[in-house]
């Protein structure tokens, strides 16, 4: 690849703490409360946290935002990692300790890992009266509007779809 104007070639490296990472990716996983209710700490069983399997090893969190603004954005446990291990990067986890998620919050964490793609598994669900569902964001509500969008919409005695 050369850069516009020259003739030289150029290559991207990325490294992490001074390794050479050969198929780096940044992984964004969403983590929504869409329920009724609120998710509190005291709802992981024996305080257990949730655990995201990222199926390569995890380099490092880039970022973590949390929306409604003023929600509070849970913290992440990277302690166990083998840092030392693995080429000097992470295991292929992040834990999610236990704490409150908001009903309506929803957390986007952005991960740098290295290595093929892999989808990101839910290896540890430990909420209490919580049911996990694992799909992209918005994939219910687009479901829903589409069924409803096939629907006719009757109001009083005029017919709207």
């Amino acid at each position: 690849m050369s850069l516009p104007g020259t003739s030289e070639e150029s290559e991207l490296a990325v490294t992490f703490f001074g390794a050479p990472l050969t198929s780096p990716r940044i992984v964004e996983l969403v983590i929504a409360n869409s329920g009724r209710r609120d998710i509190t700490a005291a709802m992981f069983h024996d305080a257990q946290p949730l655990r995201f399997d990222f199926g390569v090893p995890v380099c490092t969190i880039l970022d973590a935002t949390t929306t409604p603004a003023g929600s509070i954005r849970p913290m992440f446990d990277t302690a166990g990692w083998a840092v030392a291990g693995n080429n000097g990067w992470g295991d292929a986890w992040v834990d999610v300790v236990p704490s409150l998620l908001s009903r309506g919050q929803e957390v986007v964490m952005t991960v740098l890992v290295e290595g093929d793609e892999k989808p990101v598994k839910l290896a540890s669900f430990p909420l209490v009266d919580v049911t996990p569902v694992s799909e992209p964001s918005g994939e219910r509500s687009r479901a829903l509007a589409e069924t409803i969008g096939r629907m006719p919409i009757y109001l009083g005695p005029f017919r709207i779809r």
